[in-house]
């Protein structure tokens, strides 16, 4: 279902439900295993007074832009972001019962796409492409553990890019990295290099 506008009431979402949309959620709101909680219409915001997080459920994360590309939290350029002004629970998530983050690239035409900002020429090995607020609280309950969150990349079409999810303040963060071009290649461009004087020397 998409929701706009202000939400009053408690609300559960259900397995096989999707909540998505800009809305503002008065109330409770819970996702159930099987769940799944997408803020926008492509890249937007959620606000809830309270949230819980159950294991099994999940999160789709749209991005079309970085910050360099003009992108920002909760926009469009931009990506999801999700706003808990009270209480943020994922005191049932851990590694056993993990939460999954299905992180999602869209084009300029929020269509399925490579997401602007994610060029990896002249990056190297760790460079870090940028960070990405995806959900901020006011009070957490339960202790942030990144091994219970599965990163669903198979959505993200731009190439050599590695994720990883940490807890900073009262943010959780993404932050995502240029994937090494693997030293495979390095070796075996060595290796013909060798072969090639090797020739030569018996020449």
């Amino acid at each position: 279902m998409t929701k706009n506008g202000t939400i009053k009431g408690d609300v559960t979402a259900q397995a096989g439900s999707h909540i998505s949309g800009n809305a503002t959620f008065n109330g409770k709101t819970l996702i159930e295993a099987g769940a799944t909680q997408s803020p926008g219409n492509s890249p937007g915001t959620q606000a809830f007074n309270d949230l819980t997080w159950e294991p099994g459920s999940s999160d789709l994360l749209e991005i079309n832009a970085d910050v360099l590309s003009g992108g920002n939290p909760g926009t469009d350029p931009g990506w999801d972001w999700i706003i808990v002004t009270g209480n943020f629970d994922l005191s049932g998530i851990n590694t056993a019962s993990a939460f999954t983050i299905d992180i999602t690239s869209l084009n300029a035409g929020n269509i399925a796409g490579d997401a602007l900002g994610f060029d990896i020429t002249g990056k190297t090995d760790g460079d870090l492409f940028g960070s990405f607020t995806i959900l901020s609280f006011n009070t957490l309950f339960g202790n942030f553990d990144a091994d219970a969150f599965y990163l669903e990349t198979a959505g993200f079409s731009n190439s050599e890019v590695e994720w990883s999810i940490d807890l900073v303040g009262s943010d959780i963060l993404f932050l995502a990295a240029y994937a090494a071009v693997p030293e495979t290649n390095s070796v075996a461009l060595l290796g013909l290099g060798s072969l090639g004087l090797a020739m030569l020397m018996r020449r």
